[in-house]
């Protein structure tokens, strides 16, 4: 690490701007904290130039106006000051983990990694390298949800999708996997849009380390955001005082990444209630797709008990929804379900993806701090000010919305085409608890929301049967049972991530 500048000058501001006075000595990390402590970021950002141009070979400058930059979410000047800080100083591991975040974002996974790897080589059993570690574990979990070119159907392959997955008849009737098109009024989808992506960094970024917000039943909403999933539920004729909240998060990811399959679960647990698989998953889950990029969204007929993580061990049934600007899916809260990436055929791979998750809750409420109520206002104690202010509404423009929202028209309910044939499923998807590929239609028939609106529903257990029967090479049950210890993996984890 480079050492500290003999030379220390006071950080000043311009005469007459609000702000420390010129000549008063400070220490600079310390007085960019004040300053933003303060909301003053064009001064701290002032601070930062005059100390770098006094100091040309001092890295702490530049690190320090990225982090000014990070606060004011100017994602392309966080990752121009970290370059230019490791120029300066190569082994500064804060500097690396910025950076990856920027790459991150940009779809740069590679650079992304990189910069990761180079944080856990100098920051060994640190706070920086547990964040990358943690960091660079999800990301490949999610860079292996991806849609394969190869067709698994094979007859062990058919035999476990026909024999473990306990036949459409083994848990009642098939959960309401529902869809609509135009969700939300146009006026209202507009203001969720322009604000989605400041609210998807205020939650990576927020000192309160939430990873999900809360909206109380009692609560009033404040963000066009909190609106628009209150109103969503007017689609399932239901009130949002049915429930006793709303979870919610946005995602912004690169279009050629998916999301490795998992439960929603409350991650702190839930207000009152004793850890259970049922206690810790909300009544319903649901996506608001915002833009037409990436790949679908998977939900399988799988739930996890207290004896398995995956019951039944393999699915009966499997929906996919195509990605689609206004497009709202719901489903149970407990079904297993991941998002499908095209990888290397994705038509923008770098694009941005962005949804917004509502999940809503009706016995529960998910315990903090994993959960909690944003204060969009600030970023305190770090700073006072924060670009999300800017989207917290008034209460007559509320109002305004809610009127439009009660008079809304123009959602399109869609229902699914069922696909019963191994045929019609030559491709796959791998799925990391499963121990081969999960069948799936091409690409073509996934991302095609103009043919059968990109919403289908795949019948394994139909179309493992007449696989066999194409073949000759049925197996019974009763044979095949003593296998399931083999194959699949009986693991009683209530929670993933």
């Amino acid at each position: 690490m480079e050492p500290f500048p003999k030379r220390r000058r006071s950080c000043s501001v311009e005469p007459g701007e609000k702000g420390v006075l010129q000549g008063e000595p400070a220490d600079l990390t310390s007085e960019v904290r004040r300053l933003l402590a303060e909301g003053l970021l064009h001064q701290a950002a002032a601070c930062c130039e005059r100390e770098a141009a006094l100091f040309p070979k001092w890295s702490q400058p530049w690190f320090l106006r990225g982090f000014v930059h990070d606060v004011a979410h100017e994602h392309e000047q966080v990752a121009s000051c970290m370059r230019r800080a490791l120029e300066l100083d190569p082994s500064r591991a804060d500097a690396w983990l910025f950076l990856a975040e920027c790459d991150y974002r940009r779809g740069d996974f590679e650079g992304a990694f990189r910069a990761f790897d180079e944080v856990c080589h100098l920051d060994p059993g640190g706070p920086a390298a547990q964040q990358a570690m943690a960091d660079q574990a999800l990301l490949r979990r999610n860079l292996r949800c991806v849609f394969v070119h190869r067709n698994v159907w094979q007859p062990e392959t058919a035999q476990a999708l026909l024999n473990f997955s306990g036949g459409p008849d083994a848990r009642g009737a098939s959960p309401a996997v529902r869809l609509w098109d135009a969700a939300l009024p146009e006026e209202l989808f507009g203001l969720v849009r322009e604000s989605v992506d400041d609210l998807c960094v205020w939650r990576t970024k927020s000192p309160a380390k939430m990873n999900t917000f809360w909206l109380d039943r009692s609560a009033e909403p404040r963000t066009a955001t909190e609106l628009a999933g209150r109103a969503l539920l007017r689609l399932l004729g239901q009130d949002h005082k049915q429930y006793r909240g709303i979870e919610w998060w946005c995602r912004n990811q690169a279009a050629q990444m998916g999301a490795h399959f998992h439960y929603d679960t409350a991650i702190s647990g839930c207000e009152g209630a004793a850890v259970s698989p049922e206690s810790l998953r909300p009544t319903l889950s649901s996506v608001l797709y915002l833009g037409d990029v990436g790949g679908p969204t998977m939900i399988l007929n799988q739930v996890a008990t207290s004896q398995a993580k995956l019951f039944p061990p393999m699915p009966d049934r499997g929906w996919t929804v195509a990605t689609r600007r206004n497009r709202w899916l719901v489903f149970p809260g407990n079904l297993f379900h991941g998002a499908v990436s095209f990888g290397a055929n994705e038509a923008q791979p770098t694009a941005p993806r962005f949804v917004i998750l509502f999940n809503f809750w009706a016995e529960h409420r998910p315990a903090a701090p994993s959960c909690q109520a944003p204060n969009f206002q600030d970023y305190m104690p770090v700073c006072s000010v924060s670009p999300t202010a800017r989207h917290l509404l008034p209460d007559n423009r509320i109002e305004e919305l809610q009127r439009l929202v009660q008079v809304q028209r123009n959602a399109t309910e869609l229902h699914p085409s069922e696909l019963c044939s191994a045929k019609d499923m030559p491709r796959s998807v791998i799925v990391e608890d499963f121990p081969f590929g999960l069948p799936l239609p091409v690409s073509e028939v996934l991302a095609a929301t103009g043919i059968c609106g990109g919403f289908l529903s795949l019948n394994f257990h139909s179309a493992a049967a007449s696989f066999l029967e194409g073949t000759g090479q049925r197996v019974w049950i009763s044979l095949l049972r003593p296998l399931a210890p083999k194959l699949f993996c009986s693991s009683s984890s209530l929670t993933t991530t």
